[in-house]
């Protein structure tokens, strides 16, 4: 019997997905560590510690749920996943919806902690991310109240490519404005920076604005949108959700380690530029 088209994407997407699930949970070990161990213990630390708890139980749970239907599948002679309206198939997407609704917020709040709890500059990334809240419980609730299941292929993927669309656009709002933030305060503070002082390396510098910035999730969605009408896209699909784990989590180390930009005082400030003390 024929192997379904798309069959071959989805066991190498599966394959991938476990490969950066391994990395995402040696990250999530330490990120874990770190948050519990924080002296700081505010609303602030309670989000950290939800978040990263949250993202774990629905990354392990899509990994754990993909894997299942990989070793499945080969009951079949047609090595098939299964009909995507399945109760496993209905619930990997619900874990695909929740973990990128999470990203979305977290990478929204950070911006607000980036620019100096100035909610201004998020007002559109907000408006992006409950807009695609509702275009992923569509995407889900289509493919659930279709019978057939090609149907529910064809009548969910407008749905399906409307939430990947609007993800994208918030974090690519919210990636170039964080990434023009901390650019900004480089610049503003380096006065303050003796000309005999080790100053950090411009690798380390882009380095920094890549993770902070959750520029690597924004770069797999752009290559998801790219490939959205080829089997690739399903590849890149899995890879999305312990991606995620893993760039967020380096993004609450960082917060937990008191590197972040937006947990000192100076780059905290809401002002425009670094303020001198008075003598």
């Amino acid at each position: 019997m024929p192997i379904v088209p798309g069959t071959r994407e989805s066991y190498i997407g599966v394959f991938l997905e476990n490969i950066i699930y391994g990395v995402y949970l040696s990250v999530f070990v330490e990120c874990l560590r770190l948050v519990t161990n924080r002296k700081a213990h505010g609303a602030k630390h309670i989000y950290l510690v939800a978040t990263t708890l949250i993202m774990f139980i629905l990354i392990t749970m899509r990994c754990v749920i993909d894997t299942y239907r990989c070793v499945a599948a080969f009951d079949g002679a047609d090595l098939n996943f299964g009909a995507l309206n399945s109760p496993l198939g209905i619930l990997t997407n619900v874990c695909w919806v929740l973990v990128t609704t999470v990203a979305d917020i977290f990478i929204v709040f950070r911006t607000y902690i980036v620019w100096g709890h100035d909610w201004r500059v998020i007002v559109l990334p907000v408006l992006f991310s409950l807009a695609n809240l509702g275009t992923g419980a569509l995407a889900v609730a289509t493919v659930a109240e279709t019978g057939n299941p090609n149907s529910a292929i064809s009548s969910s993927k407008v749905a399906a490519n409307a939430f990947m669309s609007l993800s994208l656009c918030t974090n690519v709002v919210c990636t170039g404005l964080i990434a023009f933030r901390i650019i900004q305060v480089q610049r503003q503070v380096s006065w303050m920076v003796a000309s005999n002082t080790r100053r950090p390396s411009e690798n380390r510098r882009v380095l920094s604005v890549l993770v902070e910035s959750a520029a690597i999730y924004t770069l797999l969605l752009i290559a998801t949108m790219i490939a959205e009408q080829s089997f690739v896209s399903f590849i890149l699909i899995n890879c999305g959700s312990p991606t995620i784990g893993v760039v967020f989590s380096y993004i609450i180390i960082r917060v937990s380690r008191g590197t972040s930009y937006g947990e000192n005082p100076i780059t905290a400030t809401n002002s425009w530029g670094p303020q001198r003390s008075s003598d």
